[in-house]
C-alpha cells in the first residue's frame, strides 16, 4: 500500500511504533481461550457469581476433570482466577 496518495506520515510513524511493540501472545491466548462453548458457559456464569468446581460440575452437568481443565485455560489466560476459601476454590472473573 505504499503507492497510496493519501497519508499522514507522522501518525503511520508512531502506529508503526506501536505495533512492533504490541505483544500478539497474551491476545492469541485470550481468543483461543475464548474460542470454545463450555469455557463461554463458565464464563456466563462467573459473570453472575463466583463458583467453585462442583458448582460449575452441576450447573454444566459435566465431569469433574473437563470443567477443571476449562478452569485451567481460563486460569492461563489471566480471565478468571481461583481464592481458596476453606476447602473449596472459589473462580471468578478477573477485573480488568
Amino acid at each position: 500500500m505504499k503507492d497510496t496518495q493519501c497519508h499522514n506520515s507522522a501518525k503511520i510513524d508512531s502506529l508503526k511504533v506501536l505495533v512492533t511493540s504490541f505483544s500478539c501472545e497474551d491476545e492469541l491466548t485470550k481468543h483461543k481461550a475464548l474460542a470454545n462453548e463450555i469455557r463461554l458457559k463458565i464464563l456466563f456464569l462467573l459473570e453472575h457469581e463466583s463458583c467453585c468446581v462442583c458448582d460449575l460440575v452441576h450447573c454444566l452437568n459435566l465431569p469433574v476433570a473437563t470443567v477443571s481443565q476449562h478452569l485451567k485455560v481460563l486460569k492461563n489466560a489471566n480471565i478468571v482466577k481461583g481464592e481458596q476459601i476453606g476447602k473449596f476454590i472459589e473462580y471468578r472473573l478477573v477485573q480488568s
